[in-house]
This record gives structure tokens, sequence and C-alpha cells, in this order.
């Protein structure tokens, strides 16, 4: 999938880098088992450090995971991300501000500050897939 679509290959390279075929393959480790050490990451008895650096190392990875779904989005379907202040006002018989439209829902903007701005480059590629203002 992630080849099919120029947005989307452009996005999984600057969040996953050359990590991509890594995480693929730990992925697929976590979900077959195949991994037996960090299966067992959650047993009391083995080593603490090495605990901990697997742990880290499965939070980096569902957080980039959840970065790239939130990203993708974007490139999909982008009018998911509006806020919903346009419709409110068209609901309750008013003549909303044009402008409203355009507005990224208030969550996703804090998502985006939070943690898509640490990826250099992206919040620019996501201004040009939608028409949504992106602080």
């Amino acid at each position: 999938m992630i080849d099919e679509n120029d947005n989307i290959k452009k996005i999984a390279d600057i969040i996953f880098g050359t990590r991509l075929k890594l995480l693929s393959e730990n992925l697929n480790s976590y979900v077959h088992g195949n991994s037996r050490l960090k299966t067992l990451s959650n047993d009391l008895k083995v080593n603490g450090e090495y605990k901990d650096s697997i742990h880290k190392e499965i939070i980096k990875d569902i957080k980039e995971i959840t970065d790239f779904f939130v990203s993708t989005l974007f490139a999909i379907n982008p009018i998911l991300y509006r806020s919903s202040d346009y419709l409110d006002y068209l609901e309750l018989g008013y003549t909303p501000d044009e402008k409203l439209f355009y507005t990224l829902a208030p969550f996703i903007q804090n998502y985006i500050d939070t943690n898509l701005k640490s990826y250099k480059g992206l919040v620019e590629l996501l201004r040009t897939l939608t028409e949504l203002k992106i602080e």
C-alpha cells in the first residue's frame, strides 16, 4: 500500500526513514510470537535493563505507527480532521463564516503540535495535502 501512493510513501519516509523494514519484521515477530525474549519481557525474572530496552522499543514502534496512521489520513481524506464548527452553525440555522470550513479540529492541531512537528518536513507536507489550516 505504501508504494502505491506517492504521498503516503513520503510520509512513511519521513516518519520511519530506513526503519520501515525493521519495523515490519518486529511487528511480524510480535504477532507470531517469534521473538520469545520480547514476549518474556513482561516476566519479572527477566533482566530489568533488557526489559526496559524492549519496552522502549515497543513504545517507539507504536508511537511511529500511530503518527503514520494520523498523517496518512491527511493523504487519504483530510476532511475527517475538519472542525465540526462549520456544520454546527448550519445545523443551528446560522450562516457560518467561510473560514470555518477550513478550520482544523482542535484535538488534531494539538496532536500535530505534540507529536508530528518533531518529524522534519512532515507538517509542511501535510499542509500541501489539504486546504485545512494547519498551524
